[in-house]
């Protein structure tokens, strides 16, 4: 469930990524690079490029 939210809010261009970062709970937008990359295979500002 987790990663579905961080993948909608990601499509939403009005966030930053930051912004998001800190709304899924992360300290800091590195954090969630990692984890995002590491679930998805893509960076989250290329998933929203992509998607």
């Amino acid at each position: 469930m987790f990663l579905w939210r961080c993948k909608k809010l990601a499509k939403d261009n009005a966030r930053t990524i930051d912004a998001i970062a800190s709304e899924a709970g992360f300290a800091n937008r590195s954090n969630f690079y990692r984890v995002f990359k590491r679930a998805q295979g893509i960076s989250p500002t290329d998933y929203r490029l992509n998607h």
